[in-house]
């Protein structure tokens, strides 16, 4: 009994992959899920010992979130007290606008939690990353989903856009394909347009009407002629601001000059503009612009599209 006792309490676990064994236990975390994974890494043989001792130190219950190295030959006490002197993983709040640039994503995160903005754009192309979390494409922008999140305050670039790419999958999944419409668009074009949709306006209210201009546009292949499709183009020299000579750019992103949609998403598009352009609100507009109080002015023909431009250029003018 005594040797028994010894073994379970005092003999060492050995491990022969690294000196040190990193352990991530994250909040939520039961108990035999952490068992899981230190089998799993090799630290330890059998988990029936080490639960054995975790259950006199009572300590089941009180293990906390955290990273932890784990280093060689320690014996279940060593084990057991070392979990539970894990300090807890400190994590931040931040809130992602919908429609975000990718270079704007990386600046919040550098802001937020000082990762290194330069990567998360390369990586952002990285096709060996990206393949990697399972993204079959060559620029991750417009499938990383703008909503509010905890991130521990030592993410990296990868754990960051891993989860938001894990959680538009799972908005898509869960969401998207169980709603009553259907569309005949692929996840690809929805979220072109959607990236549309939210560089257009901020009103929520009024992303079905927008969808439902392109898509009445794509429709009679009239050209989409959207100002954020040529803004994508500017964006790093001078952000949103546009100057005639902008709508001149040779490129497949230049709806002015190119039919049909963009090449891919021009930003990260938000849960509501994605459902607009999967139930789209239907009408015969084809035409809009802004109204001057942060809203907007559709039409169905040219001429009366002209008239609201003029009423816009004529409170553009009393506005100064």
């Amino acid at each position: 009994m005594v040797g028994f006792f010894t073994y379970i309490f005092f003999f060492p676990n050995s491990y022969y992959y690294n000196p040190k064994v990193s352990l991530d236990i994250k909040q939520g975390m039961n108990f035999n899920e952490v068992l899981d994974s230190l089998k799993s890494k090799g630290v330890i043989q059998y988990k029936l010992p080490l639960k054995f001792v975790a259950y006199i130190y009572n300590a089941e219950t009180k293990i906390k979130a955290g990273k932890i190295q784990i280093p060689n030959t320690l014996s279940n006490v060593e084990l057991v007290e070392l979990l539970l002197t894990t300090t807890k993983k400190t994590d931040k709040l931040i809130s992602i606008g919908e429609g975000i640039w990718q270079n704007k994503l990386a600046k919040l995160f550098k802001d937020s939690l000082g990762i290194d903005s330069s990567k998360f754009m390369e990586l952002s192309r990285d096709k060996t990353f990206l393949k990697s979390i399972g993204f079959d494409g060559d620029n991750i922008e417009g499938y990383l989903l703008p909503e509010t999140y905890y991130f521990y305050v030592d993410s990296s670039p990868e754990n960051i856009i891993s989860k938001l790419y894990k959680a538009q999958n799972s908005f898509f999944n869960n969401y998207v394909k169980n709603k009553t419409f259907t569309t005949e668009l692929t996840r690809k074009e929805i979220l072109i347009l959607a990236s549309i949709v939210d560089g257009e306006s901020n009103k929520e209210s009024e992303f079905r009407t927008i969808a439902g201009v392109y898509l009445n546009r794509l429709k009679i292949g009239m050209p989409l002629q959207a100002d954020p499709t040529v803004q994508y183009l500017v964006r790093e020299e001078r952000g949103d601001q546009l100057f005639r000579s902008d709508f001149k750019i040779i490129s497949d992103y230049n709806t002015y000059l190119k039919r049909g949609m963009p090449p891919s998403p021009i930003n990260n598009p938000g849960k509501e503009a994605i459902l607009a352009v999967i139930n789209p609100e239907k009408h015969n507009f084809l035409y809009f612009v802004a109204d001057g109080t942060g809203g907007h002015v559709f039409s169905s023909s040219f001429i009366q599209h002209q008239i609201n431009v003029g009423r816009y250029k004529a409170w553009q003018r009393n506005s100064k």
